[in-house]
């Protein structure tokens, strides 16, 4: 025998909740998400935010006073995400 109608609306109902709650969910996890990039020589740590923006640019250990104005080290990415 077929379910009847309204248990089925019901049920869809809730899984349709249940789907926007995730949602919900996912988009306020990505709203805080950030990722940080490390200098190869570990001497500069740069955050963006999930848009792009920068968030903090940290120099470590004091390496920076021996840094050359012209130098650009390469680059390693390492993401950080932070979750509510």
């Amino acid at each position: 025998m077929t379910e009847p109608l309204e248990k089925r609306l019901e049920r869809a109902m809730a899984e349709l909740q249940a789907a926007q709650e995730a949602v919900a969910r996912t988009e306020r996890e990505l709203r805080q998400a950030s990722f940080a990039v490390l200098s190869s020589d570990r001497a500069v740590r740069a955050t963006v935010g999930p848009q792009g923006e920068l968030t903090g640019i940290d120099f470590l250990e004091d390496k920076y006073r021996a840094m050359s104005p012209r130098s650009s080290p390469p680059v390693s990415w390492r993401r950080r995400t932070r979750l509510a």
